[in-house]
């Protein structure tokens, strides 16, 4: 029986979805900036400091929607990395984060000068 060449293998490693963990439980995307927040889950630092903004006459945990004691996020260099070193090995990935990411600013950028636009006086 032939084995498998390593193009296969890196076709199959391309394929894989990465570890759930890996990715922020509210924008479904892998983290850039993981925190832990005092319910004891990690997010991505932008999506958790929206959800705190949007949210801030009842800060509720996304995961559990139990209240939360305090609104203090500790940074989790540990997951941080290992993210980081994964990403090293599926730079597919890291291109399509940035893709990701380089698509939601422009969106940003343009809602930001329809505002601009919408309130101009004329």
């Amino acid at each position: 029986m032939a084995g498998r060449g390593e193009a296969e293998d890196d076709e199959i490693l391309r394929l894989l979805p990465p570890p759930i963990s890996f990715c922020c439980p509210i924008t479904q995307h892998l983290m850039g900036d993981p925190v832990a927040a005092a319910d004891g889950h990690v997010y991505e630092r932008a999506a958790i400091e929206e959800w705190f903004r949007a949210s801030r006459d009842s800060l509720r945990s996304p995961m559990t929607n139990l209240p939360l004691p305090i609104v203090l996020l500790a940074p989790n260099r540990a997951l941080q990395r290992a993210i980081e070193e994964y990403l090293q090995c599926r730079p597919e990935l890291a291109r399509k984060e940035l893709d990701r990411a380089s698509t939601a600013e422009a969106v940003r950028l343009w809602a930001e000068e329809l505002l601009i636009v919408a309130v101009r006086p004329k």
